[in-house]
């Protein structure tokens, strides 16, 4: 059964859906999701966390990832629900403080429409991915190079981090 997934149209409905509404508190947003597989299922972790506008440029606070939630794809079906701060690898982040900033490095000097066509590109990439996976669609190793680039320039490197503990063969593959 051919799927049209879009990562981007799901993480915006994600961001308002019941579970996310009844369990996460306001300000937490959707980051990139991590693609990964469990018990057999093609999954989304998807991390939350929250921004702070400083009104200065380039000084936006980025918190860390506190919330994760796993969603089967294409069902959209949320499988697991976890709050980092009660989990033991994440004893030592202090939730309430900022562990970087935006704009990074790598988008720093892109204006707001080029930021957001970056971020378009790489869920196209992220769609390709998943059409390979779901539908068993043409995926080569220059798609692959190119979500991974994608993923690097946009992830914010502060994240880095916590996406390595949340799935450390998604990191090694596509962020180390």
């Amino acid at each position: 059964m051919k799927t049209n997934f879009s990562i981007e149209k799901f993480l915006n409905e994600f961001k308002n859906s019941k579970p996310v509404q009844a369990i996460v508190p306001l300000g937490y947003v959707p980051n990139l999701p991590i693609i990964t597989s469990v018990k057999g299922e093609l999954c989304a972790c998807v991390p939350l966390m929250r921004y702070k506008v400083t009104g200065v440029v380039d000084k936006t606070l980025v918190y860390p990832v506190r919330y994760v939630f796993t969603v089967t794809i294409p069902e959209c079906k949320v499988i697991s629900f976890e709050d980092l701060a009660f989990d033991s690898a994440f004893v030592n982040v202090d939730f309430t403080k900022p562990v970087g900033t935006f704009r990074h490095e790598a988008v720093k000097n892109l204006n707001k429409e080029e930021y957001a066509a970056l971020r378009s590109r790489l869920f196209a990439e992220y769609d390709k991915m998943l059409d390979f996976l779901v539908n068993n669609a043409e995926y080569s190793d220059a798609d692959k190079q190119s979500f991974k680039t994608l993923l690097n320039q946009v992830l914010e490197p502060s994240l880095k981090p916590f996406y390595h503990a949340i799935d450390k063969n998604f990191f090694l593959r596509f962020l180390g």
